[in-house]
């Protein structure tokens, strides 16, 4: 699945664990979503079998601190595969590690002051999630 991603140091510095808006394209590019997302190998080495159930509950877990989602993000399950492809083992993983996102179709692609004010909408619950777990601390 091709992805790009922007990374806060102070949550994480690779895919791997942490959270981070990216851009995921669908396996046969006919449209990307713009998601917060978990990274999951770490929770994959640490849950083995049990690793979806802690990324949904997880993605849950964020989503419950966000108090109000930016305009046309979703907090629905993205969806990576087209129906006629084969799709990696690590589709499924990006899939459910999904916290909010905002699809785009190829076909209907909006301006680029509506792509910029999405991602720095997205930038701002980063920003919140960020402020909230250092307040746990």
């Amino acid at each position: 699945i091709p992805w790009v991603a922007i990374f806060d140091p102070r949550i994480t510095t690779t895919a791997q664990k942490g959270y981070f808006p990216v851009y995921l394209f669908k396996d046969d590019m006919s449209g990307f979503h713009l998601s917060l997302i978990q990274g999951f190998t770490e929770i994959i080495e640490l849950y083995k079998t049990d690793a979806m159930q802690v990324l949904k509950v997880r993605a849950a877990d964020f989503r419950a601190q966000i108090p109000t989602l930016p305009k046309d993000f979703e907090e629905s399950k993205i969806t990576l595969a087209s129906g006629n492809s084969t799709v990696t083992h690590l589709s499924p993983f990006y899939e459910v590690s999904n916290i909010i996102s905002k699809y785009y179709p190829k076909s209907n692609l909006p301006s680029e002051n509506t792509f910029i004010n999405d991602f720095l909408e997205l930038l701002k619950v980063y920003e919140l999630l960020r402020k909230t777990a250092e307040l746990k601390i």
